[in-house]
């Protein structure tokens, strides 16, 4: 199972549909690196596996850095008591620790947290299902109450200061699923309104922010194009100039004959911005990567992994020249195990990079301060049938 259909499960139970867990959830990280700070103590070579906590049946959906020595990640572990608690873990340059997090109805409620955005060392952002929000304020984590419009979720966070930060995901507004987009302005979260063009479903899944005048939001939506029709899922992207959120045309390489999803994007300006997904081909998925150069999104070709299925989860980009994009894959041959997959880009080309894996694995996150520093996060099942987290780190 691919962290794309993961995904859409922990949406689901985010918004009050079946609960369905999954090894890992592709759930984006912020698309803006911070300025570096101090470096780590800890030296490493390509891609390298952390030790990170793993209280109950853990996964880890989304990270986000501010510098070497200054990372959060994200997700939810099972607990004894048969519910789900938030995990929030954070990187001090040395090692993972895991840090209280709030958890609303306590350890019987299903808490799940989907994203995180940091600006700093004494603010960030994480969300999750019901609505949840929290705050870091560099001493503890908090919940900040949020406009709960009905039954809904948020997928992804991004933020560019203390006082401008985006929570999108999707609510029930009736029987139709619709996008929800929150604004954080500094003082409280407000709702936005945002684009819905699905009759049957839509949702928002990513988010990226470049300044108060310029954020990205995407996701997919669904409609019956006649009668009796099959459903199929088109990618969805809107756009925030400040003013008003707007639907911006995106690429749908298999049109209406199949499914094509986006489920997380970054930009480094106005005029460069990445976003990753994956689309089915008769039986099988495969990754999508499309770009923005300030006026088009077209589809940029990723690289083939000869899998029977893969896609994207996580997007980070720190130049024009230097964007990095996580998921799995799977071959036939190999039992259908899922494996990490990594892909980067260098100014010209996609290419796949080689990176540790796990007996079943996959990556659902990944933030970058710069090309020296880049996390990668995920969850892999061990031998045993256990959930573990999992975290790689690229100096």
């Amino acid at each position: 199972m691919s962290p794309i259909s993961g995904k859409r499960w922990r949406i689901a139970a985010a918004t009050g549909y079946t609960v369905i867990l999954a090894p890992a959830a592709a759930v984006a990280s912020p698309g803006h690196p911070a300025a570096p700070a101090a470096a780590s103590t800890v030296a490493c070579t390509g891609w390298t596996v952390t030790k990170t906590p793993n209280p109950g049946s853990p996964g880890l959906t989304a990270v986000a850095a501010t510098s070497p020595g200054n990372a959060w990640a994200v997700g939810y572990y099972l607990n004894h008591r048969s519910g789900a608690s938030t995990l929030i873990a954070r990187w001090n340059g040395t090692a993972w620790k895991q840090v209280p997090s709030a958890n609303p109805g306590g350890p019987t409620a299903g808490n799940y947290l989907f994203g995180v955005a940091a600006t700093s060392a004494t603010n960030a952002w994480a969300v999750g299902g019901g609505n949840l929000i929290e705050h870091w304020n560099g001493t503890a984590w908090t919940q900040v109450p949020s406009h709960n419009p009905n039954v809904g979720g948020f997928a992804a966070v991004a933020a560019t200061s203390a006082s401008n930060a985006w929570a999108v995901g999707t609510y029930a507004n009736g029987s139709v699923p619709d996008t929800l987009i929150e604004h954080w302005t500094g003082t409280r979260w407000a709702p936005v309104p945002s684009p819905s063009p699905g009759k049957d479903l839509n949702r928002l899944d990513g988010a990226a922010a470049t300044s108060a005048t310029d954020a990205w939001a995407v996701g997919y939506y669904s409609q019956h194009s006649a009668p009796g029709t099959q459903t199929n899922t088109r990618t969805l992207i809107e756009h925030w100039n400040g003013t008003t959120w707007t639907r911006v045309p995106s690429p749908n390489p298999v049109g209406g004959s199949n499914d094509n999803f986006l489920n997380a994007v970054a930009a480094t300006s106005a005029t460069d911005a990445w976003a990753v997904g994956d689309y089915t081909q008769g039986r099988s998925a495969q990754t999508l990567i499309l770009h923005w150069n300030g006026t088009t999104w077209t589809q940029v070709p990723s690289p083939d992994t000869h899998s029977f299925d893969s896609g994207l989860g996580g997007v980070a980009a720190i130049s024009p020249t230097s964007a990095w994009a996580v998921g799995d894959r799977s071959k036939t041959g190999e039992g259908d195990l899922d494996k990490t997959l990594i892909e980067h880009w260098n100014g010209t080309a996609w290419a796949q990079v080689p990176a540790p894996s796990r007996p079943e694995s996959a990556l659902s996150g990944v933030a970058a301060t710069s090309p020296t520093n880049i996390w990668a996060v995920g969850a892999y099942i061990t031998n045993a049938g256990a959930n573990r987290t999992l975290a790689m780190h690229r100096c």
